[in-house]
């Protein structure tokens, strides 16, 4: 659970803290969670191999793991984007977008496991048939 909570809020923290005017700390702040958000997404793609394929919560783990997933990618292209900009003094709109869409990702991806479990009901007359040639 840890991960899954510490990823998000060092991306938030990296954007307040750069936004107070620290860029050099909110970089490192950046870089940092690259690191808990890979851990992150081990860790639910870990949770996602040790289910079967008919237990309930098996929807969540894929969800879970394609946003831990999208966001370390996205995260990972921020940081290096933010870091190239700052070398030559911009900072193009596009590393601030990645890093807002990394936040998202982690963010949702943190909140799918506490989402209630779903099962399929079959509908009525959904019965498998089968039949011999």
């Amino acid at each position: 659970m840890l991960p899954r909570l510490a990823a998000p809020v060092f991306v938030v923290a990296a954007v307040l803290v750069e936004a107070a005017g620290l860029a050099s700390a909110g970089g490192y702040l950046l870089v940092g969670a690259v690191p808990v958000a890979a851990w992150a997404a081990l860790a639910s793609f870990g949770r996602l191999v040790d289910l079967t394929g008919s237990e309930p919560g098996l929807w969540r783990a894929r969800v879970e793991t394609l946003f831990g997933a999208l966001g370390t990618v996205t995260l990972v292209a921020a940081a290096a984007l933010r870091g190239e900009a700052l070398a030559v003094a911009s900072r193009p709109s596009l590393a601030g977008s990645l890093v807002l869409a990394a936040a998202a990702f982690l963010a949702l991806g943190s909140l799918v496991p506490e989402l209630p479990a779903v099962r399929r009901v079959p509908a009525r007359g959904d019965v498998a048939t089968v039949t011999s040639d």
